[in-house]
């Protein structure tokens, strides 16, 4: 077996094998804009091959974080699917080894995150260094149950019994924001730079400012999101980020970004009514975000009407060169995150 870096010629056969191994379609573009022309800093997979074919690959992508001393790059670990004939330990190190390799004692990553799954989760802090934060908590909320139960249940339901339901939801949003101005917004440029500013921080977060939400919304292929904003045509109280995916027959509003100035957390309730009430109108069944548990969101979240949910994956962190107290990356209070953190459900398993 040959364990190699990829490179920008491989696009097409990582799509190839990742509909392989996971029965995904991802769009070739997605591992460039992803890996290979990532602008935060070192991205790289390595592949384990038999002959020409890929039968394992494992990633790290860049992303700019927020730490108490300020900005620093993380990576993210990604994409580490391995074929059921191949899969051993040591594949699995010979692809960790190549991507540690590759980055080198200079690569400045102040640590390293992800999420994991719990075979996973276990093997990483065994023997790779993680620490677990903690399990990622998960907030749906069920628009309409009569679509969402006949998928689930694989059982025709009548399209009428969520009728009820969805009227209220719409009702209860537009009475949110009758006195709110909610607008389309198609760019992010220094509004959402003067938006982050204005954001609490917590100790480790995803730096949201224009060039980041760029990278991730605007120019992420296969995806269509949709933004929402609420201020003024120069200055931003808060922002919404979502688009609509399916998995296991529901389709899903997803909730990628909450984004809130700190001075205007009554601007939260108006967000969310503001993309229920658009999702409400592309027929998802349910909506689903992220936050963590000191995240002020996750309250608002739960008066909502959203209910938490478990899910299958815990974060997982290990130290780099940010400089930090034992145990600072492990404690769950200290992160704020989002679904956009990560590439979960930009192509839902």
């Amino acid at each position: 077996m040959n364990v190699r870096l990829a490179h920008p010629g491989d696009a097409s056969a990582l799509s190839a094998f990742a509909r392989q191994a996971t029965g995904l379609d991802i769009p070739a573009a997605v591992w460039d804009w992803k890996y290979f022309s990532n602008p935060f800093g070192p991205s790289g997979l390595a592949l384990a091959l038999e002959g020409e074919a890929i039968v394992g690959m494992a990633g790290a992508f860049a992303l700019p974080m927020q730490v108490p001393g300020g900005p620093c790059t993380a990576s993210q670990v990604a994409d580490n699917d391995i074929l059921e004939p191949h899969r051993s330990t040591g594949t699995l190190f010979r692809l960790i080894e190549t991507l540690n390799r590759a980055a080198g004692a200079d690569s400045g990553r102040g640590f390293d995150f992800g999420l994991a799954i719990e075979q996973t989760r276990d093997f990483s802090t065994m023997m790779l260094g993680f620490e677990t934060v903690a399990a990622i908590r998960k907030y749906v909320r069920i628009l309409d149950p009569g679509r969402y139960l006949a998928a689930r249940w694989h059982v025709p339901l009548g399209a009428g019994l969520g009728l009820p339901f969805r009227w209220r939801a719409h009702r209860a949003a537009v009475r949110l924001l009758r006195h709110q101005p909610v607008f389309a917004l198609d760019r992010f440029d220094a509004r959402f730079d003067a938006l982050w500013a204005r954001m609490r921080k917590a100790p480790i977060m995803v730096r949201k400012d224009a060039a980041y939400l760029n990278w991730r919304y605007a120019r992420c292929p296969g995806v269509t999101y949709r933004t929402l904003g609420i201020g003024t045509a120069t200055a931003l109280s808060g922002a919404v980020i979502f688009h609509v995916a399916a998995k296991a027959g529901v389709r899903y509003g997803i909730l990628d970004e909450v984004l809130c100035a700190e001075d205007a957390p009554g601007i939260l309730d108006p967000l969310l009514a503001a993309a229920t009430r658009e999702l409400l109108g592309r027929q998802v069944s349910a909506c689903m975000a992220w936050a963590s548990q000191g995240d002020p969101l996750r309250e608002r979240l739960l008066q909502a009407g959203y209910r938490e949910r478990s899910t299958p994956h815990s974060l997982i962190a290990r130290r780099g060169r940010v400089e930090a107290p034992d145990g600072f990356l492990a404690a769950e209070q200290n992160w704020m995150w989002s679904i956009g953190d990560s590439d979960s459900w930009i192509f839902p398993r």
